[in-house]
Formats: C-alpha cells, sequence, structure tokens
C-alpha cells in the first residue's frame, strides 16, 4: 500500500500551499483553544494541557462537533467519555463539510478504538493530507499510521516524499524523526535531529524534549537515564501517555 500512495503522491502534484479544513464553528475562540490543543498534544507532548484545552474549546462551542472528537480522544474523565460518545453519535451528520466530517468521524473512531480496517484509514488520510497541505497535525498522525502499518522506514520514505516546509519544522515531527531513526539504526541522524529539537524550545522542560532525549537515552543502553528524563516529562505532565508507553516498552 505505501509504495502505492508514493507513486500516487508523486504523480499528482498537491493542492495550494497551506490550505486547511474548514471548521464548522463561528465562535474565534474556540477555533483558537482547537488549535492549541493540538500543539500542546503534538508539539510541546503536554497531555494533561492539551485536554484542558481542548475542553476549553468545546465548552465555548457546544455544537462544535470537530472540536467534541479531539476532546472524546484525549479525556480521562470517563462519565465526560460516555456524554461525549452518545453527543457525537448524535451530531456527527450534522457537520456541514464533508472533509471536516469525514475526518471527525475517523478521529471519533480511533478515540473509540474502533477503527477495524487501517489500510482503509490510511487512504483517507493519505486523501486529506493531499488535499489540506497546511493540516500539519493530520500529516503528523498520517506518518504515524504509516509506522505503525508499514514500519520506520516507510515512514521516513514517505516524510521524504511528502513533507512540505511547514511539516520539517512542526516540533514533533522532528521528533518522530528522532524515533525513526533510532528505529533503522542510524542513530547520528537522529542526533542531529535531537539536537534540532532541543535548540527549536526556548522551554527545555517541555515534555516533548524529554521524551526524546529518553529515546535517544534507550538507544544507547542507558536505561536509568532514559528513567530520569521519563520522570520529569512525567512531573511536568503526569497525563502523559507516550512517556507511559516508553516505560511499559522497556520493562524487563
Amino acid at each position: 500500500m505505501i509504495k502505492y500512495l508514493l507513486l500516487f503522491w508523486a504523480l499528482c502534484p498537491l493542492f495550494s500551499y497551506g490550505q486547511t479544513i474548514a471548521l464548522s464553528s463561528s465562535n474565534t475562540e474556540a477555533i483558537r483553544q482547537y488549535h492549541n490543543g493540538w500543539d500542546e498534544v503534538m508539539n510541546q507532548g503536554n497531555y494533561a494541557a492539551s485536554e484542558n484545552t481542548f475542553r476549553k474549546a468545546f465548552s465555548l462551542d457546544s455544537g462544535f462537533v470537530m472540536g467534541a472528537t479531539l476532546l472524546f480522544r484525549i479525556s480521562t474523565i470517563d462519565t465526560e467519555k460516555e456524554f461525549l460518545n452518545a453527543y457525537i453519535e448524535e451530531n456527527l451528520d450534522s457537520i456541514p463539510d464533508p472533509d471536516e466530517k469525514k475526518l471527525a468521524t475517523l478521529y471519533f473512531k480511533m478515540g473509540s478504538r474502533a477503527v477495524d480496517d487501517w489500510d482503509s484509514a490510511l487512504l483517507t488520510f493519505d486523501s486529506l493530507v493531499r488535499k489540506y497541505p497546511g493540516e500539519v497535525n493530520l500529516f503528523a498522525e498520517y506518518i504515524e499510521i504509516i509506522n505503525r502499518l508499514n514500519g520506520a522506514q516507510a515512514a521516513l520514505d514517505s516524510i521524504q516524499v511528502l513533507a512540505q516546509q511547514q511539516h520539517h519544522i512542526m516540533p514533533f515531527l522532528v521528533s518522530y524523526k528522532v524515533k525513526l531513526y533510532l528505529a533503522v539504526n542510524e542513530r547520528d541522524i537522529a542526533s542531529i535531529y535531537l539536537n534540532q529539537l532541543e535548540n527549536a524550545f526556548e522551554n527545555k522542560e517541555a515534555p516533548r524534549v524529554f521524551l526524546s532525549r529518553a529515546e535517544m537515552a534507550f538507544a544507547k543502553k542507558q536505561p536509568e537515564v532514559a528513567q530520569r528524563y521519563l520522570n520529569k516529562a512525567l512531573a511536568v505532565d503526569p497525563k502523559n501517555l507516550d512517556a507511559k508507553r516508553l516505560l511499559d516498552t522497556h520493562k524487563e
């Protein structure tokens, strides 16, 4: 599948640079908080702050179904998730823009862990990433799915072919390159991207930085160092799923 997608991209030029999906909310502050929520979880690596920000977005516009799907995905409150599950099921069809509806449906399924065909999900992401290159968070999740389905080298190949300037400077994608290059045993290249990530942050206490340092420490067979970095990430963000997953992955 991934070879087909890369060939498809090579043959079909992108639409306008920076185009984004129209969001069905007239509340500009709700939309601002929605984008802040993405920044917190993707770039800063702060799940708790992201959860609170997505919650604020939905509270500002209770008709913002896309905002509800992101809160549903990240919420750690069972009663809230139950409410959002029922709300989203009832209101998905009210989303006027077909592409926003398509993406909100996919996010809802991901939050419900109800995606039963990841190849189909990948094709949906591919079509939307191609049409909306300005959706940097969408591109990031697309690369994550490629890694999940096809492995680190396929994800790196996809970045090489598909990424635009705004993708390359995204802190999440820089940190993800650290992860991918470590996975294909290219530690020197991974170190370059780790340095790029560290230099991008004035706040060296961002969980995203600690997570990538931990990845590097594990690759260097320094589990105690990695543990310290993960503990620092969790001290800043106790809800950080990435740190918890890394700890679980490297349990002896």
